[in-house]
């Protein structure tokens, strides 16, 4: 069973899968930009973190800075961005060598 899941998405995609976690007793991180700090995935979010500045590209597709949020918070799962990281950041080869999934 998940416990907790970090969604490294955000919007409408984020929320949805928020609810339904909430629906399902799983915990949930989001992550956000300076951009997104106030938006309504990290208010329902049980957790947040912080991934860069304002611009996807210093955020969200960042490999690194979402490593680092899985760090801090330890989440079970990870949920990545849809259709929003380019094929060769090979995201997946990056969580399982730190026993993460998705």
């Amino acid at each position: 069973m998940i416990s907790k899941l970090l969604i490294a998405n955000r919007g409408e995609i984020a929320v949805r899968v928020i609810r339904t976690c909430k629906r399902l007793g799983i915990k949930t991180v989001a992550v956000y930009s300076d951009a997104d700090r106030d938006s309504p995935h990290v208010k329902l979010a049980n957790e947040s973190v912080y991934v860069g500045e304002p611009s996807p590209a210093s955020s969200y597709l960042k490999i690194s800075n979402i490593l680092e949020a899985v760090k801090k918070r330890k989440p079970r799962r990870c949920i990545p961005v849809t259709d929003f990281y380019p094929k060769k950041a090979n995201l997946q080869k990056h969580y399982k060598k730190r026993m993460y999934y998705f």
